[in-house]
């Protein structure tokens, strides 16, 4: 590959790891398999002397891991404090549409709002008992994302090592 291609790609593939964390804290962008992806692109440009297929599947096995772990601790919060899956369902719905008009911030609201708005019906009108139930999810949500920060860095700190560290 020709030098200035690789140093291309590789700019690119370091704004890709940026967005990557950012996507860690975003609901919308998948902010592991970001990373991953980015971390491939950089090991391509670089003929793979550097990060090879084992650091790449350390990585992905990471990247799964804190994708799945988004999922789970979230439903598992949400179930924790009571929510149905209809609710669950609703909060997934409405994030996406959420997301879709107004952004990240929509997802949240939306999100949020779902859960909310069926667990009060679900309650028989009762918003006390809805959010009582609603605040599983939230809980959860704070606390997969913290969780897969904490993956994504482990990723990054990988990735690091192998592509700066000593040849």
């Amino acid at each position: 590959m020709h030098p200035e291609t690789a140093g291309f790609l590789k700019i690119v593939a370091y704004f890709g790891l940026m967005l990557g964390v950012l996507g860690t804290v975003a609901p919308v962008i998948p902010g592991p398999a970001l990373v991953w992806a980015s971390a491939l692109l950089w090991a391509w440009a670089d003929d793979f002397t550097h990060v090879g297929w084992p650091t790449l599947l350390v990585m992905g096995l990471l990247a799964v891991l804190a994708s799945v772990s988004d999922l789970v601790v979230t439903t598992y919060g949400g179930r924790r404090g009571g929510l149905a899956w209809t609710s669950l369902l609703a909060a997934g719905l409405f994030a996406v549409l959420g997301f879709l008009v107004f952004s990240l911030p929509g997802a949240v609201v939306g999100s949020i709002g779902g859960a909310l708005l069926v667990e009060w019906r679900r309650q028989s009108g009762d918003w006390s008992a809805a959010w009582s139930s609603s605040r599983g999810l939230v809980v959860g949500w704070v606390l997969s994302t913290v969780v897969e920060i904490v993956l994504v860095l482990l990723m990054l700190a990988v990735f690091t090592v192998q592509a700066f560290g000593p040849a």
